[in-house]
């Protein structure tokens, strides 16, 4: 099943550093949509934002119209696949490959 994904101003604060500020888009079910920018830019920031890993303190992240504020990345339709691999190393093979299916 494929949701659309929307974001409505969003933006992410650390401290008083602004690392992404007003950024809206939506990209329905089905398409393909990449985030291009510099290193440091906030690309990294947002997919973890839409992934549940940080909550946006500006905006509203919605996946297939539902609005996913207090929602942690187990309990959302996402996935997403960090650049550097981090393996939990007391776990198995197995393991690993599990905890992302769980």
């Amino acid at each position: 099943m494929s949701h659309s994904v929307e974001l409505q101003g969003v933006g992410m604060r650390f401290g008083a550093t602004r690392a992404v500020g007003d950024v809206s888009f939506t990209v329905n079910g089905g398409e393909f949509f990449s985030i291009l920018g510099p290193s440091g830019c906030g690309k990294t920031t947002i997919l973890r934002m839409i992934a549940g890993f940080l909550q946006p303190t500006e905006g509203r992240i919605l996946i297939g119209g539902k609005d996913m504020q207090g929602l942690g990345p187990n309990q959302r339709p996402t996935a997403m696949i960090f650049q550097s691999l981090a393996l939990f190393p007391l776990m198995t093979v197995w393991e690993n490959i599990a905890f992302g299916l769980e």
